[in-house]
């Protein structure tokens, strides 16, 4: 039996952190908030993570009609979003803009990508040929 990793918010995390005087506790607390490094995430999963980024950051809705509108800074906002989802414990919201806006405001952020598990690589590679794919596919339709 699996124990259940339990998920903070990340508004919750920057406010505890903030209120937090010892450079060490803060250490600690950054460093708790990473999954193991071990941590691998099923291919499939990864996949279907990255086709979601890609819908939600690029498909609207013409009435029945999906249209695609390729949409860098939220396809961005989605990626560091999904990033959080899977390779952290946090618990993440929508909109993001608040917790994202909260993170680099408190120079967290970058810290955290940085304690990103070596699986990460394999996501970025997964992620980049969806995107790519997807664009390509939206090329051709243009085109046919």
């Amino acid at each position: 039996m699996s124990e259940e990793i339990k998920r903070i918010s990340i508004l919750d995390f920057v406010k505890t952190y903030n209120a937090v005087s010892s450079e060490q506790v803060k250490r600690t607390m950054l460093q708790n908030i990473s999954k193991d490094q071990r941590v691998y995430i099923p291919y499939q999963k990864k996949i279907e993570a990255a086709e979601k980024i890609i819908h939600k950051a690029n498909c609207i809705n013409d009435n029945g009609n999906n249209k695609y509108v390729f949409n860098g800074p939220i396809q961005y906002l989605y990626y560091i979003k999904t990033l959080l989802d899977l390779y952290t414990n946090f618990q993440s919201n929508e909109p993001f803009y608040e917790e994202y806006d909260a993170l680099n405001q408190n120079d967290l952020l970058s810290d955290i990508l940085q304690q990103m598990p070596a699986d990460k690589v394999e996501f970025d590679t997964i992620f980049n040929m969806v995107r790519d794919d997807s664009e390509q596919n939206q090329y051709y339709r243009i085109l046919n």
